[in-house]
């Protein structure tokens, strides 16, 4: 009966979510992720990758890539890359990480991001440009579940939505 309640216990804790206290929630992020889903309206692979930037020690560096297959048959690719600023310890909800993003697209936005739970969220953008709002969700058994949002003149909009799984590719 004690070996069995260690394994209930054992399974338990497997299956929370990874730790990502506030001081944590990047250290978490790092690695290699990849997904299959839906972006833009069309079936969608994506890759994700957090790493240490070598910038002193105090940024983290995204690079996130989406290849689609839209209705018409062509592959367009998105790609972007951001860079976070280290968060001093511990970080509390109310902090703000400082970040910018660049992308394919041609858009350059800052960003202000806090921890929330076991997710970051990332408001990105200007009113006198776009508006957006990214959300990386560290999720049961080890996921990460990405959703964007664009802000629209009738609300929020939800354009992407999708969950990575850590891929043991490296580059």
């Amino acid at each position: 009966m004690l070996k069995r309640s260690w394994i209930i216990a054992l399974v338990l804790l497997i299956a929370q979510p990874a730790a990502a206290d506030n001081d944590t929630i990047f250290d978490a992020l790092l690695g290699h992720w990849q997904a299959k889903g839906n972006a833009f309206g069309a079936p969608s692979t994506s890759d994700m990758y957090w790493v240490n930037a070598k910038l002193g020690g105090k940024f983290f560096r995204l690079e996130y890539q989406i290849n689609r297959t839209t209705p018409d048959g062509t592959k367009p690719i998105f790609s972007g890359i951001a860079y976070y600023q280290k968060p001093a310890s511990p970080v509390t909800a109310n902090d703000k990480i400082k970040a910018f993003w660049a992308d394919t697209n041609g858009n350059l936005h800052p960003i202000s991001a806090m921890v929330e739970d076991n997710a970051l969220i990332s408001n990105w953008g200007t009113p006198d440009t776009e508006q957006g709002r990214t959300r990386y969700q560290l999720m049961e058994l080890g996921t990460v579940e990405v959703t964007d949002w664009v802000k629209t003149p009738d609300g929020w909009r939800r354009f992407n939505h999708t969950v990575f799984n850590r891929s043991e590719t490296q580059r």
